[in-house]
């Protein structure tokens, strides 16, 4: 009789599990409306922190205080930029390309923004006095000049427009840009009686 009694304690009836299963489909929908609710309240506090953030950048203050985010572009032009201000300025004379040791930073820099925009810059130089070609830039750069005497190799730059290369020796007024590095009777032979062409393009 007890192991009677005690399986009639563990047997549910039939109208107990029909309550149960009623109480759970009605919970079931309670359920999945507050899944969705706190997933709504998440989305809306993520999309409210991203319209504060965006407030902020847009009202300057952060420029003010000297803060500023880089985009994805942004980082893409200040590594084209700083690509671009290492890049070396090259030379070439009557297309054989030589040697050149640039000494004025901030000159070659400037000659640098000018020859990016060309990507290859040709210019005719002349003849002149028996010591030196020089030609026309075709624009000014900065110049520091002073009384120079100038010798084989020297490249000088002329009233801030003329750019000349030596091949003998004079003393003037002159900003110098650099020099090559070539043997003196190299140099002489490739430069030669006429008028010649140099080509100034930035390095690969």
């Amino acid at each position: 009789m007890f192991m009677n009694a005690v399986s009639s304690n563990d047997t549910k009836s039939p109208k107990t599990d029909q309550n149960w299963q009623k109480k759970t489909q009605k919970s079931l929908p309670l359920r999945i409306l507050s899944y969705v609710g706190i997933y709504a309240l998440l989305i809306m506090f993520i999309f409210g922190v991203y319209l504060g953030i965006r407030a902020v950048i847009d009202s300057g203050w952060l420029d003010k205080i000297g803060f500023r985010i880089l985009t994805g572009k942004d980082y893409d032009e200040v590594s084209s930029e700083e690509y671009q201000e290492n890049r070396n300025v090259l030379l070439s004379i009557n297309g054989k390309t030589v040697n050149v040791v640039w000494e004025n930073d901030d000159i070659e820099k400037e000659l640098r923004s000018k020859i990016r925009g060309k990507v290859l810059l040709d210019i005719a130089l002349e003849d002149y006095g028996g010591f030196e070609k020089t030609g026309k830039l075709g624009f000014d750069l900065p110049t520091n000049d002073a009384e120079l005497a100038a010798k084989p190799g020297d490249i000088m730059l002329y009233q801030g427009d003329q750019i000349s290369i030596f091949y003998g020796e004079n003393t003037w007024s002159y900003t110098k840009l650099g020099y090559i590095e070539m043997d003196e009777v190299e140099l002489r032979a490739l430069l030669g009686d006429d008028d010649i062409y140099i080509r100034l393009w930035l390095e690969a």
